[in-house]
């Protein structure tokens, strides 16, 4: 059984996803994009916290407008992760598409450079991001990765620096199947995504759609587990970046600085928690993976 270890180091894990500062994102999202003003304010807490790591995408809204008109106004700096589209849709070349990111960013350069879809990888779009890494416009080169299959057959083929995979309570793929110690071998950098499958995890079972009862049973699994354990679903899922040391950033969403203020006490907390998590892992892509759910409702 996989329970997590109590841990001393002081090094932050989290890394703060923006999609929500560009798009209204997010199945437990019901205020929408977030203000600008609340954007600063998250991003102080942020820096204040240690977090040093952003994540965002050029197809997410206006969040590469928003930081750009954000970040050069504050005192401090964040390593900035950015992702190229789908390449049949951009109808450009990925430099092109760097270039007006980095343009709307205000930024020199990028901490990492990934393509947002893992069909993309070719030997021609490994070249061309491996140019942009020599010329000092990107410091690492990856891919996101929605499958553990992906990671192998990719990280085999080329060099890669980073790869970010999905990773909570319930998507357990890439620890059950080695990927990650795999990945680690080869010293790529991992970052996890959906840590709280866009909020799920974290939602009350009566606010849940008909499309996830036949789930239910799992949720109600998590919550009796938590109430024996006398922590919150959020501390539990937090638990996991304590336990899975191989993962160099977990990034998380929020909508507003209170919500990070929460994660981050919630990150502290779970630090001491003992959480065994064979008993919640599911392979139900209807389940773990949110781009087959339901759109949500405008």
């Amino acid at each position: 059984m996989k329970k997590t270890a109590m841990k001393n180091s002081n090094t932050m894990k989290l890394a703060l996803g923006t999609v929500q500062f560009g798009l209204d994102y997010g199945i437990s999202n019901d205020g929408g994009k977030v203000p600008i003003e609340e954007v600063k304010k998250i991003l102080t807490t942020a820096h204040q916290n240690k977090i040093d790591t952003l994540d965002t995408g050029c197809v997410y809204g206006t969040c590469e407008t928003v930081l750009g008109d954000v970040l050069p106004g504050q005192d401090f700096t964040f390593n900035v992760i950015d992702k190229i589209p789908d390449i049949e849709t951009i109808g450009k070349t990925i430099a092109q598409t760097l270039e007006q990111s980095l343009a709307k960013l205000h930024l020199e350069h990028l901490e990492g450079l990934l393509l947002h879809n893992a069909a993309d990888l070719t030997d021609a779009t490994y070249q061309q991001l491996n140019d942009l890494k020599t010329q000092g416009l990107v410091k690492k080169i990856g891919v996101s990765v929605y499958h553990p299959s992906q990671a192998f057959e990719l990280a085999e083929r080329y060099d890669l620096d980073l790869i970010q995979v999905p990773l909570n309570l319930f998507d357990q793929r890439f620890i059950e199947t080695g990927c990650i110690p795999w990945l680690k071998e080869r010293n790529v950098e991992i970052h996890a995504r959906s840590l709280f499958l866009q909020g799920l995890l974290l939602m009350k079972t009566s606010q849940l759609s008909s499309y996830f009862h036949p789930y239910m049973e799992l949720f109600d699994r998590l919550d009796r587990y938590c109430k024996t354990l006398n922590i919150t679903r959020q501390q539990a899922a937090l638990t996991m970046v304590h336990h899975q040391d191989s993962v160099d950033k977990f990034v998380i969403g929020v909508c507003s600085q209170q919500q990070l203020e929460q994660v981050i006490q919630a990150y502290q907390e779970a630090r001491n928690i003992e959480f065994e998590m064979d008993p919640f892992s599911c392979h139900e892509e209807a389940l773990i993976s949110p781009f087959l759910w339901p759109q949500k409702k405008k």
